[in-house]
């Protein structure tokens, strides 16, 4: 959970499902108690009360100094780099695999009866729509449709809502950022990470995806992108994914490892450069102050800047935006990232019209 600068866990008995829900004020009798900001009535007709998050970590007295010892107490040296939150989850076979935690929408618990096949597409029922959906047959043996319930992890590709299917929801896990990007990687596995006993394959969601994202390539067109990007990150891992999906929006990457790196690549080729996306934390110099810095060059002003973190809540997002940013985004988001390249392009052309 997330409030302010603050981040702290809740541990719970179970995971039941996610629901699109109209929060109802508290009556009276229960307004008194902080825990709760609000309730809903479910479609069964039972009634679930909201948790406070600024209630709960008020009234558990937590404060920012805690959060700060238990850090100081977990960092080392080593552990620079930013690591890949991800949800792992087995589909049907003995593999685990891991789905970045930022790119998911949300968890749709389903009975196997509501996927259905129609014209051979396999399609979820959800209110008076249907969301496609896909399984990981092309990379896994046994086939997911044989179980009773099912989860199915919805992502938004191109406006709209794609589920990938899976049987089981292992746990979430920060996988560090020693990942492997070679051993295991091919069509939709962009790597791995070695986690106790356990191998966990780290799905490229958006090429499993496949024809679903056909809407989202129409924005590829020619002209319709920023030409000239640079990316910073301090991670090879993810410096790589995000410079793939730039490339296979057929623009021209250059690369950076942090921040003093990237004012060198800037000197090189400032007049070539059209688009930004910068991570936030790096050593040497940290994404916030990178941004500053190039703001400090008026030539700058036109060129959008980007970043492109795991880190949400609290100031961080006033601050990226206070730094001279023009937007912020969750890594690995693809469907974002050329979202931002088209839109960028866009509004080239209008200027130009201008």
């Amino acid at each position: 959970m997330t409030n302010d600068e603050l981040r702290f866990g809740i541990i719970v008995d179970d995971f039941v499902d996610s629901e699109e829900i109209v929060v109802k004020p508290l009556g009276h009798h229960v307004q008194r108690c902080s825990y709760y900001c609000g309730a809903t009535i479910r479609g069964d007709g039972s009634v679930s009360l909201i948790l406070n998050i600024l209630g709960l970590s008020q009234e558990l007295k937590l404060n920012k100094e805690q959060q700060n010892a238990l850090l100081d107490a977990r960092v080392t040296p080593e552990s620079e780099e930013e690591g890949l939150l991800v949800l792992t989850i087995r589909s049907g076979g003995q593999e685990y695999y891991g789905i970045p935690m930022g790119i998911v929408r949300r968890i749709e618990r389903v009975n196997r009866s509501a996927i259905e096949k129609r014209a051979g597409t396999l399609a979820l029922r959800h209110g008076e729509k249907h969301i496609p959906v896909v399984t990981l047959e092309e990379i896994e043996v046994g086939d997911p449709l044989q179980a009773e319930t099912l989860y199915v992890f919805v992502f938004l590709v191109g406006g709209k809502e794609i589920g990938l299917v899976g049987t089981e929801v292992i746990d979430t896990l920060d996988v560090g950022s020693n990942i492997d990007d070679r051993t295991f990687t091919r069509p939709g596995i962009i790597g791995s990470a070695v986690l106790g006993k356990r191998t966990i394959l780290i799905l490229d969601v958006f090429q499993l995806l496949g024809d679903h994202g056909a809407e989202m390539e129409e924005q590829l067109a020619e002209g319709e992108i920023a030409k000239n990007v640079l990316v910073v990150d301090d991670s090879r891992f993810y410096r790589t994914q995000v410079a793939r999906f730039v490339k296979e929006a057929g623009a021209t990457v250059h690369t950076a490892e942090d921040g003093l790196d990237a004012l060198r690549v800037l000197e090189e080729c400032k007049n070539e450069i059209d688009l930004i996306l910068t991570d936030i934390e790096m050593p040497k110099m940290d994404g916030l102050t990178f941004i500053r810095e190039v703001r400090k060059d008026r030539s700058m002003d036109p060129v959008p800047i980007v970043a492109v973190t795991s880190l949400t809540g609290g100031t961080i997002e006033r601050d990226i935006i206070d730094a001279g940013a023009s937007k912020y985004m969750v890594k690995l988001a693809k469907d974002e990232i050329i979202g931002v390249l088209s839109e960028h392009r866009r509004k080239q052309r209008q200027e130009v019209k201008k």
